[in-house]
């Protein structure tokens, strides 16, 4: 069955408000919460840019949530670099001594000495075919965002695919679609706040190389 998750803005609330909702949001029947790391918001507008980490240690006791990787070279570099750090995470959580050699990374004989009851699930997040079907065979589930039907279905086939070659039941494993909305009394009122909020996201291109605040408002 299907679960609503909620995700905290921290682009547009300030932290406190934030955490309450969170505890609405968990009371309400939400299944979990997630929080998106950025140091600006996408508008002048939504006027927040709390610090991600202290927000969710807040929110922590209320709710759980899921990490998303960054930015940082470029594409295909970050992908590799992110799935040679779950190797390494893997590791770790064996509880075993252990060491690594890889392209990017190189650890020395080290181990985890204070281990949770299981390891932690690994979630990634993607809209993009090759790395959903990696995150199948690598990792425990999958967060992409609200795209056309066609495009959602291939990267949930892809996913499923990679984790049916790596042995394991793709049913089994979290699918988490983030879709967007606006919420008010009226379709004219939501609208407007969609408009005034959030138009970064009727953006159909690519957005990443966009920087300023100031320039998604005017793009917008």
């Amino acid at each position: 069955m299907a679960q609503i998750g909620y995700a905290a803005m921290l682009e547009q609330f300030h932290p406190r408000e934030l955490v309450s909702y969170c505890a609405k949001a968990e009371a309400a029947g939400f299944s979990g919460v997630m929080a998106a790391d950025h140091v600006q918001p996408w508008v002048p507008q939504q006027g927040q840019a709390a610090f991600v980490w202290s927000f969710m240690a807040a929110a922590a006791e209320h709710t759980r949530g899921d990490i998303g990787p960054g930015y940082w070279p470029e594409v295909a570099e970050r992908i590799n670099r992110m799935f040679e750090s779950i190797e390494i995470i893997r590791k770790l959580f064996s509880g075993k001594d252990v060491k690594h050699s890889g392209e990017y990374y190189k650890m020395e004989t080290m181990r985890l000495w204070t281990m949770p009851e299981q390891p932690p699930p690994i979630y990634i997040a993607t809209a993009g075919l090759v790395t959903a079907e990696k995150t199948g065979r690598l990792c425990d589930g999958l967060i992409t965002v609200g795209a056309p039907e066609e495009k959602i279905e291939g990267i949930f086939a892809r996913f499923e695919k990679g984790a049916r070659e790596a042995g394991k039941d793709p049913s089994k494993l979290p699918k988490i679609l983030q879709l967007h909305l606006s919420w008010a009394p009226t379709d004219e009122e939501a609208m407007r706040n969609a408009l005034t909020e959030w138009p970064n996201g009727g953006m159909k291109f690519p957005k990443a190389d966009i920087r300023s605040p100031y320039d998604f408002e005017q793009m917008a």
